[in-house]
């Protein structure tokens, strides 16, 4: 579990990122899981994987009340719109942004 401070750094780094790529963010998508510190920068979907709910969430303070998949379940479904761009942000393939070999993921 990371402190609300870590989550304020990260998301920073996502927009900084995109401010790289000049990419204006629209929507996102936060497959973390946590106590939704990310809710101060978005208000959009929560989806922690079925890996995330058995090791890396706080039972505590997260809602079970879902139905969680796989990582791969997601990656499978992201990369039919989508291309990895590392540190879990993904570029949609219909953009115009030129990642370098070094910045995304094997195709």
């Amino acid at each position: 579990m990371h402190s609300q401070r870590k989550i304020e750094t990260l998301a920073t780094a996502v927009h900084e990122f995109c401010r790289w790529w000049d990419i204006q963010v629209r929507s996102v998508l936060d497959v973390g899981a946590g106590v939704g510190y990310w809710s101060g920068w978005y208000r959009k979907n929560h989806v922690p994987t079925k890996t995330d709910l058995r090791h890396n969430v706080d039972r505590a303070v997260t809602d079970f009340e879902i139905f969680a998949r796989s990582g791969l379940w997601y990656r499978n479904e992201l990369k039919k719109y989508f291309h990895q761009a590392g540190a879990g942000l993904w570029v949609a393939k219909t953009s115009t942004i030129m990642l370098y070999e070094l910045e995304g993921a094997p195709s």
